[in-house]
């Protein structure tokens, strides 16, 4: 983890501004480890509201990586899932659907991002 430790601290040797430092430090990391180092900081983030806001003050530094290790983790389980399910439906062939019990309802949803117009696209479609 971190192998890009030699190329933070010659960043944090420069006189950059917060934001470029976050920013230049995201460039050199591994993205497991960009997205860790991006974790922690919304835990700082969210200690300092926490402090500022609420009063609340807790042990900052073993709450704060514990939460940010929590946090991450929450965020990548339905990703990890999302991929297995595909992996899984490539695997069995296309699932077909399939008529709700009586009394429910089912919601498809597609969506679709266009990076280049800079749009992004809905389309739902609910059926009993």
């Amino acid at each position: 983890m971190w192998e890009g430790y030699s190329s933070i601290y010659a960043i944090l040797s420069q006189d950059y501004d917060s934001k470029t430092i976050v920013f230049k430090i995201q460039q050199v990391l591994a993205a497991e480890d960009a997205t860790t180092f991006c974790g922690i900081l919304w835990s700082i983030w969210k200690q300092r509201n926490n402090k500022v806001w609420n009063n609340k003050v807790t042990d900052a530094n073993a709450f704060v990586l514990s939460r940010a290790k929590d946090n991450l983790h929450e965020w990548k389980l339905p990703r990890s899932l999302h991929q297995t399910y595909f992996v899984s439906r490539q695997q069995h062939g296309n699932i077909c659907w399939t008529k709700p019990n009586t009394g429910r309802y089912k919601c498809n949803i597609h969506e679709s991002f266009l990076k280049h117009l800079n749009k992004v696209g809905l389309g739902m479609c609910i059926r009993d």
